[in-house]
């Protein structure tokens, strides 16, 4: 399969050609929290980098596997297997790994340096899965689409000469650096939220001794409490009149990790037939599985005083001056507390749902409003900076795409004065 017409100067050649080694990871079964050895998966594929907080771990494997399957400079780990949204991403391996080996999963593969350039090679993958070749190619399963390896050695390129892919690499790789620093900044400032929360909810931020409970610490002076005794579940009042267009929640506009709700759909009243009855500055939770785990949650933030939201959400308020709507919009972000909860919930395999019950009488740590206020406001500090970060990132990411379409498609040329 050929993506563009041969461009002048430039050779048609299959991508095989241009692989010296391509195989599969290493097989291992052992799941750790913890060992010697890392193993990659396809999430340990970052944007533009490896995320190492996303691995397996191993130990006790036999010597060969280990200095086989080690990480060395300019591999390129590429995801063969998986849902059409990840499938084909790829990462280039930037320095030698000792204690990283290649998972299952992911297939490895190294230049053919006579031919094409590593760093080059990587930007193919790239363009051919902003193309969609990937998913042309792929075979499909449930939920699931695969790349044989033949199919992918079969794909003509179009490939100019090493000169001029080192120079497309040099400009490309400029701006996949910005963008790969700018998520590890992400990835950075979300564990240190996470172990902010870890601290600011087990000693608050007066620096008071601490007190334990059937929770774990908490500070002395703060209250362990049932969540529905100071908040409230939204009911729809009433006597209130429905009509005309109604604004209407969507699991799908319920986002996770950002706080607020701004987008609905607008729904006649008369063809509401069910949903949930919510306030503006209501927190809507998830309820149900993957959605609850995964930690779609958000504060409703519209120009109405009312809404509808889809049923598989449990709306909560504050009370005035006496609980904070943000200070538990974080609390209930704790990977341990969605664990908790997530234990209660009932129904099917495939269809569990918190129920409200379950959730009023969960114990909760609770400071003085004034003291919810400023640890919220810390978390809340946190979040713009990511809002800023994943700015700077989009602008990163439209640039990248520009020049990777112009470059690869030979739309843009870089002067050579060997061939110019």
């Amino acid at each position: 399969m050929t993506i563009e017409p041969t461009i002048k100067g430039w050779k048609t050649i299959k991508l095989g050609k241009c692989l010296a080694v391509i195989r599969n990871g290493i097989q291992d079964k052992q799941k750790k929290v913890n060992g010697e050895y890392k193993i990659t998966r396809i999430e340990t594929i970052g944007h533009e980098f490896l995320d190492l907080n996303r691995v397996q771990f191993a130990d006790n494997l036999p010597i060969d596997k280990i200095e086989k399957f080690k990480l060395r400079k300019n591999d390129i780990l590429f995801s063969h297997i998986n849902s059409d949204v990840h499938l084909g991403k790829t990462v280039l391996v930037n320095r030698d790994y000792e204690d990283v080996l290649h998972g299952m999963n992911l297939l490895l593969l190294k230049a053919n340096t006579e031919i094409v350039d590593s760093n080059f090679l990587q930007l193919i993958f790239k363009y051919l899965r902003n193309n969609g070749v990937f998913i042309k190619i792929a075979s499909r399963a449930v939920n699931q689409s695969s790349i044989n390896q033949a199919k992918l050695k079969n794909l003509e390129l179009n490939i100019p000469p090493l000169s001029e892919q080192k120079s497309i690499a040099s400009i490309l790789t400029i701006t996949q650096e910005a963008i790969a620093g700018q998520e590890e900044l992400i990835v950075k400032l979300r564990e240190l939220k996470q172990s902010m929360m870890q601290h600011l909810f087990t000693h608050g931020v007066k620096g008071e001794k601490t007190k334990m409970t059937e929770i774990g610490e908490i500070p002395e002076s703060w209250e362990l409490v049932e969540l529905g005794s100071v908040y409230e579940f939204t009911k729809k009042p009433k006597g209130i009149v429905v009509d005309g267009l109604i604004p209407f929640i969507t699991m799908d506009n319920i986002p996770i990790g950002q706080m607020n709700v701004s987008n609905f759909l607008e729904k006649s009243a008369d063809k509401i037939t069910s949903g949930t009855y919510v306030e503006n500055g209501d927190l809507l939770l998830a309820k149900i599985t993957p959605s609850f785990e995964n930690g779609k949650q958000a504060i409703l933030n519209i120009n109405n005083k009312f809404a509808y939201a889809t049923t598989e959400v449990i709306p909560i308020k504050e009370i005035k001056d006496r609980s904070s709507i943000v200070y538990l919009f974080y609390y209930l972000l704790k990977n341990d507390i969605r664990q908790r909860l997530a234990g209660k919930m009932e129904g099917t395999t495939g269809r569990q749902r918190l129920s409200k019950s379950v959730l009023e009488k969960i114990l909760i740590p609770f400071p003085a409003y004034e003291e919810q206020k400023k640890i919220a406001e810390v978390f809340m500090v946190i979040d713009r900076r990511i809002e800023s970060v994943q700015e700077k990132l989009l602008a990163y990411d439209n640039l990248f795409e520009t020049l990777l379409h112009e470059l690869m498609s030979g739309e843009r040329r870089v002067k050579l004065n060997n061939y110019e």
